[in-house]
């Protein structure tokens, strides 16, 4: 079993009334590559009951045999998980909807150890604060700041800095490496919780000492409930509710319960406990570090600060700072201490609305919860998300308040030489924005928002068609003439003039448009007019063939319409052809009732209703008037259309008779809407290049009954109900079973897992690396690509030892048809690299009876310039470390890129 990207720890003491749901926010996640650990403090059987409710693999209980302190049970969760990066989620907290695939997105993209973010915030009914409950706050920033981490550790000692902007494993993904450097050190990666501090901030300290820098995302990845067992409002408010932390001081160790730094006192004041994680941590790990300093006058004006916070408790706090100052000879005369608060109104109602900054600007949203009927931190969540822009990526700053290390100044550096070395070398024709605004386009500007502000967008420039395209930070355009059908010949000409001037050295077009000499890509969305028999003398279909024909590459967005590419254009194999399958929105996700009932009001639905994407043509909906019509109930339903050609044709109205019919237009926000409200999408289509609807509802939680057409198994897998295009009672019987709710529930659980197979993420990752592909054709890249760089003045018998071995070992490997070995002929002519290798070929013919032009894919690699590397670097799987090896060159910044291995790791 392969490791997990992520391992998520859920540790909890009798809270099953909030488990499931930060439970089930994990488990609506469209991606999932991840791992759940459900840590359980010695719950009554209520806990185990409420994680078994839950049928998923990747979720894995555990249950402490006596009750342990918070840190145990935090650092027992930890050893039982896989993951590359660690989160801790409290189990009144939730994920966003997003959460994973934005995460898995900025650790790839910009390969941190650590991704921290600002946490929103959730008030549970129940929550012991009463002007937080039912209120949900978001920020309404949405960028990420590479952060010092000794800048940020040296900000908190000096109390400039929240505890929430550190990395700490609870707002933050944290890479394996650093946990294990740390409990080298330590013998566990938390220390003990005392003084009623949870192992939390402690993390963040250590996490950030030992790293260098961090990633801070102001967009959220997950969303903080505030219940009425939250132990961090019981600390700031005990008099208001204390039995949380009065818990958690019980579960403490005798021996820890009132264990203090000897520069403090005993007390439960949230402020003087973060001081002894401080002073302890910094005991344990850097106590020779002089920035690194409580100063306790700095302090008590910090407890000073909060002293109203509660005013329940502010004698307590008056003498815990009283007792403070006199250990440390400190004059209480010389503090500003205010007097106590007489505003303690515990029925006081929260506010709702903007909050906006100093200069204008609206910084957060506080939403009254109750008035849209949520009341649980999984609604919250899908609430927030659909609020919030959609995030397909975040601009990263390096912020101007922190020092750069060496190394950071040195990456920053070659990035920007990269950048302006960088020329664009792939062209991109957006002609589909000009000609449709319909599922083509949805293809081209996800690809185009996942590729923005990555290096990749460096290389790639979109032409406009008269200003039709779709504006996204990060991408360069050019704007050109509208494309005219009845010119084809001329936009060629001036395609290939353009790639000319602009030194393309691959084109591919959104729709068959084509240069004359400048190698291009073709994708192809499917194959109707081939298999539909239409008339291909027509413009539109001339062009897609000589697009096909012109091209040296082919992408295909489903094995189906590869398999129909390669039968109807024989010349080109199978197996040449990429398949990348479309992605789904991560705002096609389920939502509320309250929204739901909100969309059928304003359009009019009054009943359950079947839904349905396009009604002519060979999306053959007639299949489903044909069969509703024979429903003994179908009184009880509505039908609504959306998309294109959504009108009711006249000759059909004699199936829907005493039924409302609605042909409706939707925005993609409406969209989501109204498959989550149906009773099923009914998708009868012939035949389809990809079947984007069907994951689009399965997504959002809505059941499936479509055809075991063309790609449709694929989009569809076991998650939807399959009947034949032409037979009327399979639709009936299908129809009924999507009445039954046990049936329903089945196909809703079966789908969101489907979904999850499907993202735009990875049809980017995987568009790009075929163009890449492309434009170094001449190296025959592969599935796997391996690179070595030898020292071509060695002694020629030791260098050719050396790589007979490692040639041997290639072929011996059971795909090594499938791998391509590059070999850097630096520092040696081409005909002497050549004559060396036909001397390694011969003896391995003579001695080992291994043929190599047969077993292996050798290509000779010279003088590529920086961009070029760039380029290839995203095709590379690894370097393979050789004894006698060119030194220089394997220093270069792109070069140390590439992932290393040696000859036994194959």
């Amino acid at each position: 079993m392969s490791q997990p990207l992520f391992s998520i720890i859920i540790p909890t003491r009798e809270r099953h009334l909030t488990l499931p749901y930060a439970i089930e926010s994990i488990l609506i996640q469209n991606y999932s590559n991840f791992e759940l650990i459900i840590m359980d403090n010695f719950s009554s059987e209520e806990t185990y009951k409420v994680v078994n409710q839950f049928k998923d693999e990747r979720i894995k209980y555990f249950r402490a045999n006596e009750r342990l302190s918070i840190s145990e049970n935090w650092e027992l969760g930890l050893s039982y998980t896989n993951g590359e990066y660690i989160f801790v989620l409290g189990d009144d907290d939730a994920l966003m909807p997003d959460g994973l695939e934005l995460a898995s997105r900025l650790i790839s993209e910009y390969n941190v150890n650590i991704l921290s973010w600002c946490r929103y915030s959730y008030g549970w009914p129940n929550a012991i604060v009463p002007w937080v409950r039912n209120r949900l706050q978001l920020n309404l920033l949405s960028h990420a700041e590479l952060w010092n981490s000794k800048e940020r550790l040296k900000q908190f000692y000096n109390y400039q800095l929240s505890h929430e902007f550190l990395p700490m494993v609870y707002n933050s993904f944290v890479h394996r490496k650093i946990i294990e450097r740390i409990k080298s050190i330590y013998g566990k990666y938390f220390m003990s919780s005392t003084m009623a501090t949870a192992p939390d901030v402690y993390s963040g300290l250590v996490n950030a000492y030992f790293t260098d820098s961090y990633l801070y995302s102001f967009r959220s990845i997950s969303i903080i409930g505030s219940s009425g067992y939250s132990l961090g409002a019981s600390v700031c408010y005990q008099s208001f509710k204390s039995e949380p932390l009065k818990d958690a001081l019980k579960d403490e160790k005798e021996d820890n319960r009132s264990k203090v730094h000897p520069t403090l006192i005993y007390t439960t004041n949230q402020e003087i406990g973060f001081a002894h994680v401080q002073l302890c941590t910094k005991e344990l790990f850097f106590p020779s570090d002089t920035e690194l300093e409580v100063n306790i006058e700095n302090l008590l004006n910090f407890v000073i600060q909060h002293i109203n916070r509660d005013p329940g408790t502010y004698e307590i706090t008056l003498k815990d700072i009283e007792a403070l100052a006199q250990k440390h000879s400190i004059s209480v005369a010389n503090l500003n201490i205010p007097e106590k608060s007489t505003n303690l109104n515990t029925d006081v109602e929260g506010y709702q609305g903007l909050i906006f900054t100093s200069e204008g600007t609206p910084r957060q949203l506080i939403i009254n919860c109750e008035q849209v009927g949520i009341s649980n931190v999984a609604q919250a969540v899908k609430l927030a998300q659909g609020i919030l822009p959609r995030m397909e990526k975040i601009v990263v700053h390096n912020t101007h308040i922190n020092k750069l290390t060496k190394e950071e100044e040195l990456q920053l550096k070659y990035q920007n030489e990269d950048n302006k070395q960088s020329v664009p070398r792939v062209l991109v024709d957006g002609v589909f924005f000009q000609l449709y605004k319909t599922g083509i386009a949805r293809v081209w500007k996800s690809l185009l928002e996942q590729w923005a502000n990555t290096k990749f967008a460096n290389h790639i420039l979109v032409l406009d068609r008269a200003n039709t395209a779709p504006k996204i930070n990060g991408i360069n355009y050019r704007t050109i003439h509208a494309y005219d059908y009845n010119n084809t010949e001329g936009d060629r000409q001036m395609i290939q003039q353009i790639c000319n001037e602009e030194g393309a050295e691959l084109f591919i077009s959104s729709y068959y448009t084509t240069p004359i000499t400048t190698p291009s890509v073709f994708m192809a969305y499917d194959m109707i007019p081939e298999v539909l028999g239409v008339n291909l003398n027509e413009p539109m279909w001339r062009e897609k063939h000589k697009g096909i024909k012109h091209a040296s590459a082919f992408i295909a967005i489903s094995e189906n319409t590869a398999k129909d590419l390669s039968k109807f254009f024989p010349h080109i194999p199978l197996e040449s052809i990429t398949v990348a399958h479309c992605g789904v929105d991560s705002l096609f996700c389920p939502t509320s009732e309250v929204e739901i009932n909100a969309f059928k009001y304003k359009y009019g639905i009054n009943k359950p209703y079947f839904l349905l994407s396009g009604l002519g043509g060979y999306k053959n909906a007639i299949l489903f008037f044909q069969a509703f019509a024979q429903l003994s109930n179908k009184h009880s339903f509505d039908i609504v259309a959306t998309g294109a050609g959504s009108q009711l044709p006249f000759e059909w109205r004699q199936y829907t008779a005493g039924c409302t019919f609605h042909g409706l237009q939707l925005s993609d926000e409406e969209l989501r809407l109204a498959y989550a409200g149906a009773v099923a999408l009914v998708y009868p289509s012939q035949y389809e290049g990809f079947g984007m609807p069907v994951i689009e509802a399965m997504a959002c939680g809505c059941p499936v009954i479509t055809t075991p057409n063309a790609s449709l198994p694929e989009a569809g897998g076991d998650a939807v109900i399959y009947v034949k295009d032409d037979d009327i009672e399979g639709m009936v019987d299908a129809l009924c079973e999507m009445q039954k709710p046990i049936c329903r529930n089945l196909l809703i659980n079966a789908g969101l897992e489907q979904a999850k197979h499907f993202s735009w993420f990875k049809m980017a990752g995987i568009v790009k690396t075929a163009l890449i592909k492309a434009s170094f054709l001449d190296l025959n890249l592969k599935e796997t690509n391996i690179i070595i760089f030898p020292d071509w003045s060695t002694d020629e018998e030791q260098l050719g030892l050396e790589l007979m071995d490692l040639i041997k070992l290639i072929t011996s490997h059971p795909n090594h048809k499938q791998i391509t070995l590059l070999i850097d002929i630096n520092g040696v002519a081409q005909e002497e690299a050549d004559l060396f290798l036909q001397g390694i070929a011969m003896n391995l013919m003579i001695e080992e009876e291994i043929d190599i032009t047969e077993n292996l894919t050798i290509s000779l690699l010279r003088d590529l310039t920086d961009s070029q590397w760039q380029s290839l670097i995203y095709c590379i799987n690894a370097r393979f470390v050789l004894e006698h090896e060119n030194k220089q060159i394997v220093a270069n910044p792109p070069v140390g890129k590439i992932p290393l291995f040696s000859l036994e790791n194959l």
